[in-house]
């Protein structure tokens, strides 16, 4: 049997313990604890004409904080947030009147900040694309409203680059086009719904460069070579001088291809560059001529 006084030293232990919670703890040093509000104040807001708009809270300081709900003037919920200390945080939903949702975005500290999608009223998705702190990053998707894939596009830091693809209703490509990275489009090709090519606007060569390094006179060449869908390619690079020509063999480097040679002093010539695709029902030809002149590089399509 216990005595007394055992008795009372474990009911004063757990007295000790009941009366200290968590936060009286000791916190490793340098954390950052984020203390919800003291107190939240509950708030609404109508429509002239009487129905409710918009139901949400504040904090004592007028920072909304909690779920935010809006509807339209029959009661249907339109919008439905979440505020942290005055900043959107998490998820961020739309509604279409029928309930429906209608857009799904992701926030942090007030920023887009993740997936985004938005939906057709019939439940497919319309466009998908993902946000980083507000700017476009990566693949943007856009959908009929059947569910067919209708576009592609390649974002990199909110500016558009790269490879992008349109389609006919059937499927088949409808335009294929590149940007370069600094968001210019440098090629674009049109096609009819049977697969050939009607419109071509623009070179194959993204982010050309070619200059005569002016310390130890080499000719430095390079471009990112574009391929519409995979088709075969051809890409050549040949020197002139008088009426000898000569093959500059490319070397793959990161993708782009690239060349350089040490030319003689006072050399006068040209560079010509030439790309073939092979497509499905096409061969497009391209050229890209650069004469050398007095260690400048002047370029002639």
């Amino acid at each position: 049997m216990k005595t007394q006084f055992e008795c009372f030293i474990f009911a004063a232990i757990v007295l000790f313990l009941s009366a200290t919670s968590c936060t009286d703890l000791p916190q490793e040093e340098g954390a950052v604890v984020h203390k919800a509000p003291a107190r939240l104040i509950a708030q609404q807001r109508f429509y002239r004409s009487g129905p409710l708009l918009a139901d949400f809270s504040m904090t004592e300081d007028s920072l909304m904080h909690g779920p935010y709900r809006e509807y339209d003037i029959a009661g249907n919920l339109l919008r439905l947030m979440n505020y942290k200390n005055g900043s959107l945080e998490g998820e961020y939903l739309t509604f279409f009147p029928s309930g429906q949702l209608a857009s799904r975005h992701e926030y942090e500290s007030g920023h887009p900040n993740g997936p985004q999608l938005w939906y057709y009223d019939n439940g497919n998705i319309k466009q998908e694309m993902t946000i980083v702190y507000g700017k476009t990053e990566g693949e943007v998707r856009s959908y009929t409203r059947e569910g067919n894939l209708q576009s592609i596009r390649n974002y990199d830091d909110e500016r558009q680059t790269g490879s992008a693809l349109e389609y006919f209703p059937s499927g088949s490509i409808q335009s294929f086009a590149y940007y370069d990275q600094d968001g210019d489009r440098i090629f674009y090709l049109q096609y009819s719904e049977e697969g050939k090519v009607t419109n071509v606007v623009g070179y194959p060569f993204a982010n050309l460069s070619a200059k005569v390094n002016g310390f130890n006179g080499t000719f430095e060449f390079s471009f990112e070579p574009v391929i519409p869908l995979d088709a075969d390619h051809q890409f050549q690079l040949l020197r002139r001088a008088g009426e000898k020509t000569w093959i500059c063999p490319l070397q793959t480097v990161n993708g782009d291809l690239q060349y350089e040679e040490k030319l003689a002093d006072g050399f006068q010539g040209a560079f010509l560059l030439t790309g073939k695709l092979l497509l499905d029902q096409d061969t497009l030809n391209f050229n890209e001529e650069m004469y050398i002149r007095e260690g400048e590089v002047l370029f002639e399509h």
